[in-house]
């Protein structure tokens, strides 16, 4: 795929990852390379985070990535939802105490805002960790 690709963009890559291979591809191709940035506390986000402090990767982000989609489907999120994808969209993929933690709000409340959420296409559920898409 990186010869057929004008860029490369790593979306998440831990310390070893195997997306680190693609990106010594890309570079020995002279291919320019991107990576998204993510929470220093996500080991999904070392790999990237240490592409761009290292200079070897530009930063990739997508502004309000979240409220173009909420917007193309025409719908609303109210405050408390507003909450919670901002939390992940700064913090990064995490479960629900820690949501529940992070916000103040009861598991229960959050497990319900997270299915709407998910029913809207805008976050994803894998192994109990939320995270956007």
């Amino acid at each position: 795929m990186v010869a057929l690709s004008e860029k490369v963009i790593v979306v998440e890559a831990g310390e070893k990852s195997g997306s680190l291979h693609t990106v010594a591809l890309a570079r020995k191709q002279g291919k320019e390379l991107l990576a998204v940035p993510g929470s220093i506390f996500s080991p999904t986000s070392v790999g990237t985070n240490n592409l761009i402090a290292s200079g070897v990767a530009k930063s990739f982000m997508l502004k309000n990535t979240h409220s173009e989609q909420v917007q193309r489907l025409g719908m609303k999120l109210n405050e408390s939802e507003e909450e919670v994808v901002g939390l992940l969209k700064i913090e990064g993929p995490m479960g629900v105490n820690e949501i529940s933690r992070r916000t103040g709000s009861g598991a229960g409340e959050i497990l319900s805002r997270l299915m709407k959420l998910e029913m809207s296409g805008i976050l994803s559920e894998e192994r109990g960790i939320w995270r956007m898409l």
